[in-house]
């Protein structure tokens, strides 16, 4: 039985993939973040990275995203286990209420922390024009880990409710075309 890895990414914004940061967790209580210039200039890591998910089932919040990232970074790919975003997309499929601040607060009840370490940065910029770059790091960093942490405790939720039959086919068929995805981006 492998051991679950929650990991995130974390970049200026949507549009630019250039990758800021990178988080990981294998619990819902703390998270290691990894600043992108120390991923980038330490091959030793990026082959760390390459071993340490060989042996663990990864999850991801939108996972299909975060290959992106991965690729433009150059740090390999690595095999998804799990998508929380999918795996709620598959228990409940109505459209807007998949995002991980929502089903954070929703499932967790976590407080709003974008908020607390993001908005506040960005009071009068619309949100599609942010640049999560500006942002100090050290609160940069806290928001990663409670995406990670978020993540991690999501998916230990999900899993149990996409065993139904139903579900569960919905989610192998989400997970697949996402897969399917990330291996034509690794082809290209």
């Amino acid at each position: 039985n492998k051991t679950h890895i929650s990991f995130d990414s974390e970049t200026p914004n949507l549009i630019d993939k250039t990758l800021l940061a990178l988080g990981i967790t294998d619990n819902e209580h703390h998270a290691w973040i990894i600043p992108a210039d120390l991923i980038r200039n330490d091959p030793l890591l990026v082959k760390f990275f390459d071993q340490c998910f060989k042996y663990a089932q990864t999850i991801a919040h939108n996972a299909k995203f975060d290959q992106q990232v991965l690729k433009r970074n150059g740090i390999p790919f690595f095999p998804m286990h799990g998508d929380t975003m999918l795996q709620h997309y598959a228990i409940n499929e109505n459209k807007g209420t998949h995002g991980l601040k929502n089903l954070a607060t929703g499932f967790l009840g976590v407080p709003d922390y974008e908020a607390q370490f993001i908005d506040k940065h960005f009071k009068t910029i619309e949100r599609n024009k942010r640049d999560y770059s500006k942002i100090p790091e050290e609160e940069l960093y806290q928001y990663l880990a409670i995406d990670c942490c978020a993540t991690y405790a999501l998916n230990q939720l999900f899993e149990p409710m996409i065993e139904a039959d139903e579900v569960q086919q919905a989610y192998n068929i989400l997970i697949q075309g996402m897969i399917s995805f990330i291996l034509t981006q690794r082809a290209l």
